[in-house]
């Protein structure tokens, strides 16, 4: 993001600034998932990872789930300019070895930014690391722009009430916004300083 300032300079500060919202991501459920247990049924977690962004979310692990998962949990990420995928994966829990990869996928976002507060509800199919089917998630995305929704408040989206309960790792949004606001007033003050003193009038002062 900062390299995106430096490039554009302090003129497309202000353009990038405006681009900044919110997207309200509900991992609703996990569907027809492959089985990975040898002995019994597949403990799935989904993780959501904002792709440009150190934001990503892991919701909790459903023992005993099997090929078929509800999680009803929702987080939201900041989102600014380029920020456009979302990627999805889908995760085995293991006790004794590494976590195994259900499926994963890539979901493009600027369908929902071109809907602003409009719950976009949608079923994602998944694939395996040899691109293999493996399941399906089932996601409902909402954009929030930074200042608000046009023409009145967003619409409810479902599952309204869910409180997240996953993992969650903060955004690095914040930390840019801030330099961001430093860049501007380093700004402001080189301007100040580059302007010429008032040239003093001695007819007028006499």
């Amino acid at each position: 993001f900062l390299s995106a300032v430096f490039c554009q300079g302090v003129e497309g500060i202000h353009s990038l600034m405006a681009n900044y919202g919110t997207i309200d991501i509900l991992i609703v459920s996990g569907g027809n998932l492959t089985n990975k247990e040898s002995l019994g049924k597949n403990d799935p977690y989904c993780k959501v990872e904002l792709v440009g962004s150190t934001q990503h979310f892991l919701t909790q692990t459903r023992k005993n789930a099997g090929s078929n998962c509800i999680w009803e949990e929702r987080v939201k990420f900041n989102v600014i300019e380029g920020q456009n995928t979302l990627h999805v994966s889908v995760y085995e829990k293991d006790a004794l070895f590494k976590d195994e990869l259900i499926g994963q996928a890539s979901v493009d976002l600027r369908k929902a930014f071109n809907a602003p507060g409009a719950p976009l509800d949608q079923y994602v199919p998944i694939a395996d690391k040899q691109t293999r089917p493996s399941g399906e998630v089932r996601l409902v995305l909402t954009f929030i722009p930074l200042g608000g929704v046009p023409g009145g408040a967003a619409a409810a989206a479902p599952g309204g009430g869910l409180a997240v309960s996953g993992s969650y790792a903060p955004p690095s949004w914040s930390a840019a916004a801030k330099k961001v606001q430093a860049m501007n007033a380093f700004a402001n003050v080189q301007q100040q300083v580059a302007q010429p003193p008032p040239q003093f009038n001695a007819a007028a002062a006499a």
